[in-house]
């Protein structure tokens, strides 16, 4: 029976709270006045409670106690916030209306890259099929490079707890990584091109889990290397939000200025979008991208034609 007291809710409030400002802080600056980061809170602590109120239920159906399982349960109350708080997000972020800027008004100082979807609750089944491809094409990543994605991006451990985990170098461990992330983002983009590029070719070198990873995934997940890049596998299939991580991180620059635009993957995509015709104000909502991005790489488009 659930009450206030049980402990997972004190344990885990604070946690859940630093996780929405983390992650998910971005919601409440394109939410327009309706959304706070408070809000955010409040409806990441109503799915922590709901967990709670079921967990003893979750954990007799797969034989399991509590006890030693703080890891699984972490894991099951960060996929029910991300559901919960990106329906809201959906619900409540796009009911207010706003004229359409001019580019006057478009400071460039101001502009950000928002977090970019590839795919939204109305897209084409064509766009859920690309989805589909890019994690096909993750399956066929080297079991290191997987790995190192897979704690980044699912466990979402910074690089020096990665490097701890694999019992490497910090620097080494991003040097891998994004060796990964560079070829997973040329495949992607490569969806949008009628001439793809020419792609990486991948050499799977010999490699054998360290004990400090194998201790971490059975401590965490209570689960093995091929069991947790399954898990892993079928997470990236089902939340898109875990491609738009892996894909669009960072900041891009137009070369020669320090003015923000879109990352490769989200120009191609744009550039598609467009010569289907579609308007810039729906190419913006589509991509998740600021209206004044996409105004701005349409002119140079133009400009370059």
């Amino acid at each position: 029976m659930l009450t206030r007291d049980d402990p997972l809710i004190s344990e885990y409030l604070p946690v859940v709270r630093g996780h929405i400002v983390k992650n998910y802080a971005w919601m409440a600056d394109r939410g327009n006045c309706l959304m706070s980061i408070d809000d955010l809170k409040q409806v990441a602590a109503i799915a922590l409670v709901k967990l709670v109120g079921r967990w003893d239920d979750v954990l007799a159906e797969q034989g399991k106690s509590r006890e030693g399982n703080g890891g699984l349960f972490w894991w099951y109350l960060k996929e029910d916030v991300k559901r919960t708080v990106s329906k809201y997000y959906r619900d409540i972020a796009h009911k207010g209306e706003y004229d359409e800027p001019t580019t006057d008004e478009l400071g460039e100082e101001t502009w950000e890259v928002q977090r970019t979807s590839l795919r939204t609750p109305t897209d084409a089944p064509g766009s859920r099929i690309t989805r589909e491809d890019i994690v096909d094409f993750f399956t066929t990543l080297s079991p290191r490079h997987k790995t190192l994605i897979a704690l980044r991006y699912f466990d979402e451990l910074p690089f020096v707890d990665v490097a701890d985990v694999m019992s490497a170098v910090p620097g080494t461990v991003r040097n891998i990584t994004q060796t990964g992330l560079k070829n997973l983002r040329a495949f992607a983009r490569n969806q949008f091109l009628d001439d793809p590029a020419p792609m990486p070719r991948q050499v799977h070198m010999p490699w054998e889990p360290p004990e400090s990873l194998v201790t971490y995934l059975r401590e965490r997940h209570q689960k093995d290397l091929p069991e947790y890049l399954g898990i892993v596998t079928l997470a990236f299939r089902a939340d898109v939000s875990y491609l738009v991580d892996m894909l669009h991180e960072g900041r891009h620059e137009v070369p020669g200025s320090k003015q923000l635009t879109m990352s490769p993957f989200q120009q191609a995509a744009a550039d598609e979008l467009l010569s289907q015709g579609e308007s810039m104000r729906e190419v913006s909502r589509r991509l998740d991208v600021s209206y004044g991005i996409i105004v701005h790489h349409a002119k140079r488009r133009r400009s370059a034609a």
